[in-house]
């Protein structure tokens, strides 16, 4: 009797890793993008606007990403991308001066992880790291710079048996003197 029991739980198993191992094959690579708009880009200027104040806050932006991703296994990856964002309306302290064009663009790398709930659905993390540069008008005057930080993200997506996804995302990104958070929908196609 154990020996059945032996023997039939090594076939089970067998057959476990040999569907997941043909899954992963199947779906190594995955490319896709984000776009979303409600949200907010905090920066601190290196001058002041007034005797009191030198910080920017942009709300209601637009920003978006594109990526690609390679995965290690069926639940961890390694990510890399693009973000861009900007725009909204530039709130300053006591519109004392007029800030024009501010948007920033992002290169990214993450670790990628996500946990099954239930059939073609999964819960997600990424952490890793973005270069940023920001650019913007102050009193008609053109300023930019570059800062560097963490990029973290949390989403849920629904991936259909054809490789397509869909997912709702939230985004943060703390680069030196910039912060912005983004929530997002995205598509995604598994390959």
């Amino acid at each position: 009797m154990k020996i059945k029991v032996v023997k039939s739980a090594l076939i089970l198993s067998g057959l476990i890793f040999s569907a997941t191992a043909s899954a992963y094959e199947n779906t190594t690579h995955v490319i896709g993008g984000n776009i979303g708009g409600i949200g907010n880009q905090y920066y601190e200027l290196e001058e002041k606007i007034d005797s009191e104040h030198n910080e920017l806050d942009v709300s209601m932006g637009t920003s978006g990403d594109l990526y690609y991703r390679y995965m290690l296994s069926p639940y961890i990856g390694v990510e890399t991308g693009f973000m861009a964002g900007g725009g909204g309306g530039v709130l300053n302290w006591l519109n004392l001066i007029e800030v024009d064009n501010f948007h920033y663009l992002a290169g990214r790398v993450a670790l990628y992880g996500n946990v099954p709930l239930f059939s073609n659905s999964s819960l997600y993390g990424k952490a890793g790291g973005a270069a940023t540069r920001i650019s913007y008008e102050i009193n008609e005057h053109e300023k930019s710079s570059t800062e560097y930080g963490f990029f973290g993200a949390l989403g849920w997506q629904y991936r259909f048996n054809s490789g397509f996804g869909l997912n709702i995302e939230y985004q943060y990104m703390n680069a030196g003197n910039f912060e912005t958070e983004s929530y997002l929908f995205g598509a995604s196609y598994a390959f």
